[in-house]
């Protein structure tokens, strides 16, 4: 046991200290006279304080101080500190022995009776956790308070804060400037989530706190949910309807970030570029579009015939993405124009010809409308269309026309000009015209004295759409291919030549304006793509070409067998 000894002169006991006051007394009972005391023996934690004489013991114990206070006992915490019951602790008496020392050998003792009176031993503390909603992946939501609430009748020191990723407590809350918080008050901590990956989050945010029985942690939980940023098409499919193959539509979709964070758009493209679409995207492509932000893609398409199907993407810096899919159906337009060439014979100076009538045919899917027919060349003075049903209203599926051509001879020589009907579709068919008128005059024979008779002057025909291909157009050195023409004027010499090359070929039409000419491919030419061009005939025909690739040759080595012998 530890004692305390105080060295005294004289004096007596002290009636404050606490309950002991009877049990020292007793030791002089009725005294009036102040004894002589050298030593008091006392065990801590009792002590001895300016004795005096005693005055008259109280008529009931004195109300103990609060727990966790100075002179009070320690408070010792619930574990359930949402809801902390009241208890109330036995009173408890405690007895200790007191030796007092007297002048000379003279000893005595008493004794210090104490008694603990009811508290509450119990902590109340209350947090309150926070939701944060949805929160895009990589980015930070708003602060949010997490309410710490002290319900006790004491000040609960604060130590510390801590709560697991991606929650992260910031600056801002008023406990963190606070080392006690007050009996009843209140204080916030904030919050922010800042997910890495999609889906629920959820966390416990643990306040520690520091009554006087130890150490005790206050749970908050917080929870939200990680999104990933989205990028969407509106809407996702687009049907572009239907028209003739080669005519231009339009139309437009808005790609819009669906998410809860930001987007920067990186690129906008068709996933397979191709020349019938042409994609408008420069308001999206670079900017950021905030969540629920939008922006205009415009599309233009000239599809060929047939139901064609695009595909368009675009894509986020962080990876997302989104894509457009639509259609449009290209509707086959085209119409023949018959017969290819007109011949008006032989005419006199002076004389017209009895009409000659073309046919406009519609053979494609949709209805044409069809551009007043005209004529061209150089003898478009000398030929004109007296009559037509062409061009006036549109040209049904199927539906034919007429137009009626005359010939007028007005000056000697080869006559020729062409017939050239149109539609809006930019489709273009030519018929050519010819004719002849002899001169007026005759020419003496040398050493004669007869004259010749007039000799006719064949004219050529005027095509503006000869075509022309290569059969096969692919080969190799040392092969034959073959340049295959067709719509040239008839009997007509036409001039071909590589556009790369030097060699130059020359080969006549038929009656029809056909030809088929026979190309070697010499050994030791380039290997690779090359044009087989037609020299153009100004007024006549320009830029009639066709491709050709040449290849390496292929050698199979001589014994090789292509099947067994058996």
């Amino acid at each position: 046991m530890t004692l305390l000894i105080v060295l005294l002169v004289a004096g007596g006991v002290s009636d404050r200290a606490p309950d002991a006051s009877a049990g020292v007394r007793s030791v002089f009972p009725n005294t009036t006279k102040k004894p002589l005391i050298s030593i008091i023996l006392i065990p801590l934690p009792y002590v001895v304080v300016n004795p005096k004489t005693p005055t008259s013991p109280p008529t009931s114990p004195p109300t103990p101080p609060p727990c966790g206070t100075d002179g009070g006992v320690p408070c010792n915490p619930c574990a359930n500190l949402r809801s902390c019951p009241v208890t109330t602790a036995p009173r408890a008496v405690t007895t200790v022995p007191v030796v007092i020392i007297l002048g000379g050998d003279t000893t005595t003792t008493a004794a210090i009776t104490t008694t603990t009176a009811p508290f509450d031993d119990s902590v109340r503390m209350k947090a309150t956790g926070a939701s944060f909603g949805e929160v895009g992946v990589g980015t930070s939501s708003a602060p949010r308070a997490v309410t710490l609430s002290n319900q006790d009748t004491i000040p609960i020191r604060l130590t510390k804060v801590s709560v697991p990723a991606p929650f992260v407590i910031v600056p801002g809350g008023t406990c963190s400037s606070l080392p006690f918080l007050g009996a009843g008050a209140s204080c916030t901590y904030q919050v922010v989530l800042r997910p890495v990956a999609p889906g629920p989050q959820s966390a416990t945010v643990a306040i520690e706190v520091l009554p006087p029985g130890g150490t005790v942690v206050v749970p908050a939980t917080v929870d939200g949910v990680g999104t990933a940023a989205r990028l969407e098409f509106n809407p996702a499919t687009l049907d572009l309807g239907q028209g003739a193959a080669g005519e231009k539509s339009t139309g437009t979709a808005l790609l819009r970030n669906t998410g809860s964070s930001p987007i920067r758009v990186a690129k906008v493209a068709l996933l397979k570029p191709g020349s019938e679409v042409v994609v408008g995207a420069k308001p999206c492509v670079g900017a950021t579009l905030p969540p629920g932000g939008s922006c205009t893609v415009t599309i233009n398409v000239t599809p060929k015939a047939g139901v064609r199907s695009f595909e368009l993407f675009a894509t986020g810096s962080r990876g997302e993405s989104a894509i457009l899919k639509f259609t449009r159906r290209g509707l086959r337009n085209g119409f023949t124009l018959t017969p290819p060439v007109v011949d008006f014979g032989i005419l006199a100076t002076g004389a017209t010809s009895p009409p000659k009538r073309f046919t406009v045919k519609n053979i494609g899917e949709i209805p044409l409308t069809l551009v007043p027919p005209i004529l061209q060349g150089p003898n478009v003075s000398e030929v004109r269309i007296i009559a037509t049903t062409c061009g006036s209203t549109p040209l049904g599926l199927k539906a034919t026309c007429t137009i009626d051509v005359v010939a007028s001879a007005t000056t000697p020589g080869a006559k020729s000009a062409a017939l050239k009907v149109s539609a809006s579709t930019k489709l273009v068919k030519t018929s050519a015209l010819r004719a002849r008128v002899p001169g007026p005059t005759t020419s003496a024979l040398p050493n004669s004295g007869t004259t010749s008779a007039p000799t006719p002057i064949t004219a050529l025909p005027v095509v503006v759409d000869p075509t022309l291909r290569m059969n096969p157009a692919v080969g190799s050195t040392g092969r034959v291919t073959f340049a295959e023409g067709r719509g040239f004027p008839a009997n007509a010499e036409v001039e071909l030549r590589w556009s790369s090359l030097g060699a130059v070929w020359r080969v006549r039409t038929d009656g029809t304006g056909e030809f088929r000419l026979p190309v070697l491919v010499r050994s030791g030419e380039p290997i690779g793509g090359r044009i087989m061009t037609v020299v153009d005939q100004p007024g006549v025909f320009a830029g009639v070409q066709a491709p050709f690739l040449v290849q390496l040759p292929t050698f199979r080595p001589s014994g090789e067998r292509r099947h067994l012998d058996r």
